[in-house]
């Protein structure tokens, strides 16, 4: 190719865009640190054993109504839950620009078994290596335990869980059942996945670099797109990243993009 040719073709190359960075760009979101979504507990009604007849009501402040409600429970647009029976409820509330929020509420029996305390262990990355220990108290003993629909058991431990959500049941002697979920993460620390991201991808997303991954919420903010392009191959571009450090990533973003 003479001089004149190979300047036409990078002109054409520069004109649109294409670089080794080009198909590692992520579309912009909304900033939602400018004015958080936060949800409070209203109030809460305990419920008969066997019926389901408790509430609970909740508020929220900050973002951009109007705001959806959407938990165990069903979905609400106000923020109140009835008709509901005893156990534990991980509400989300999200905003119109899809900035959202995160509570537990429980709602307990009045005259049954109900939850103390759940203790859990990490499952490890693409592992399953997960335990729970349960205490409950209330209502007549002995209990009853099972995890995610399996047989009932005596023991108030499970192991050998996968990381994700686990829906839990105690029932006692008289029939009165409370149900809760524990999330187990798998304990990737964001110091590692950090660490990825400097090594492997400051080329594209250095402090100069627009979008620039120099801190935990600029790396939380895209934790979804960050996970499908680094799964795909696509980031960073070269398409070099070993399954450890893919699965890496996965597993942080999937415990929740959290600031361990």
């Amino acid at each position: 190719m003479n001089i004149k040719a190979a300047w036409r073709a990078t002109s054409c190359l520069l004109l649109l865009g294409i670089s080794s960075c080009a198909w590692d760009q992520m579309e912009s979101t909304f900033d939602c640190s400018i004015s958080p979504v936060q949800v409070e507990l209203l109030e809460t009604s305990e419920t008969a054993c066997g019926t389901a007849n408790g509430a609970f009501s909740l508020g929220v402040s900050g973002g951009e109504s109007p705001y959806t409600f959407s938990s165990e429970a069903g979905a609400s647009a106000e923020g109140l839950f009835e008709n509901i029976g005893a156990g534990s409820y991980t509400v989300q509330v999200t905003d119109v620009n899809g900035c959202s929020d995160e509570i537990t509420v429980e709602v307990l029996n009045s005259d049954g078994v109900n939850l103390d305390n759940i203790l859990t262990t990490d499952a490890g990355c693409q592992t399953s290596q997960g335990t729970v220990e349960i205490t409950a108290s209330g209502g007549t003993e002995p209990y009853l335990y099972s995890i995610d629909g399996g047989n009932t058991q005596n023991s108030n431990t499970f192991s050998g869980l996968a990381g994700g959500t686990h829906n839990i049941s105690i029932e006692d002697q008289e029939g009165c059942e409370i149900t809760t979920s524990v999330k187990l993460t798998s304990g990737v620390k964001f110091s590692t996945v950090e660490g990825i991201i400097k090594n492997r991808c400051t080329s594209c997303h250095g402090s100069s670099a627009s979008p620039s991954f120099g801190s935990f919420e600029e790396i939380s903010n895209k934790a979804s797109r960050i996970m499908a392009r680094t799964s795909a191959g696509t980031m960073p571009p070269s398409g070099s990243l070993p399954q450890s450090e893919i699965d890496a990533i996965a597993c942080w973003v999937n415990d929740g993009a959290l600031s361990n």
